[in-house]
């Protein structure tokens, strides 16, 4: 299965209108003593992709984790779609305002099916009456339907009846990303989407991102692959223990000396 088999984008819109849905103020959280972020501040706009880079242990998942709602952050603002995100903590509000998410290692039920899986997400959709912006004719289809139409886009290729637990890591991944587009999101934040891709799914990968930022959503993505960040990030925000140290666009990050110290270790 390769990423790149997936269809041409299907409602067929030209670009979108560019607008801040993800704001995030002054941040800050520490375990224990231990500060993993401090006062970090970044944007996601709709039809942009971004990303959050840094060494391990930075704090990039403590980050996704802060917006999703897994945690609370010490003090700081999370700002989504005109909402103080302080008075959603539950997990659940949040995915059904629009936040949509997958993990560094895939969160799938593996006891059921793909199919099983996908219908989950549109569901949840369904009860949270939301509209499948990036293409509203999916709004009309019956959730089975919806959840083969989404599972195309993304390019999964197995069968919808096979059991979650026999999939390979990367059909996993594309599971995991169809289940969250399932839910129709306006946020799509991955967790090092590209870990465990050969390179014919990352580059796929690449392009399929890139559509549906096109689609109007507003993506965010922590990620190792420097091909993967460069190939299709318009912004980059850069971590180091837990603070932002750098931001711009891919070549500005490229060229840092801040961003290199931190990833190769300051010269001596």
């Amino acid at each position: 299965m390769k990423l790149a088999e997936r269809p041409a984008p299907m409602n067929g819109v030209g670009p979108v209108e560019r607008r801040d849905l993800l704001v995030i103020e002054e941040l800050a959280i520490s375990f224990g003593g231990i500060r993993a972020l401090t006062d970090v501040s970044l944007t996601a706009r709709t039809g942009e992709v971004a990303a959050v880079i840094g060494p391990n242990g930075a704090g990039k998942t403590t980050l996704f984790n802060c917006i999703s709602g897994l945690l609370t952050p010490d003090r700081g603002s999370i700002t989504f779609d005109g909402h103080h995100l302080h008075s959603m903590g539950n997990p659940m509000l949040r995915a059904r305002r629009g936040i949509g998410r997958t993990y560094q290692t895939p969160r799938l039920f593996r006891s059921v099916t793909v199919l099983d899986n996908l219908l989950m997400g549109c569901r949840a959709a369904n009860a949270a009456k939301r509209s499948y912006d990036f293409d509203p004719s999916l709004r009309s289809l019956r959730p089975e339907e919806r959840a083969g139409r989404i599972a195309e886009l993304v390019g999964y290729r197995g069968s919808l009846g096979a059991p979650a637990s026999g999939l390979s890591f990367g059909e996993m991944r594309v599971v995991e990303l169809a289940r969250a587009l399932c839910a129709s999101p306006s946020l799509l934040m991955l967790d090092e989407p590209a870990s465990g891709l050969d390179v014919d799914q990352a580059q796929g990968l690449v392009g399929l991102v890139r559509d549906l930022a096109d689609l109007g959503l507003a993506v965010l993505l922590i990620e190792h692959d420097m091909s993967v960040v460069m190939g299709v990030c318009e912004v980059i925000t850069v971590l180091d223990f837990g603070s932002v140290i750098a931001r711009g666009a891919p070549r500005e990050i490229q060229e840092n000396q801040d961003v290199l110290d931190a990833y190769l270790g300051k010269a001596h």
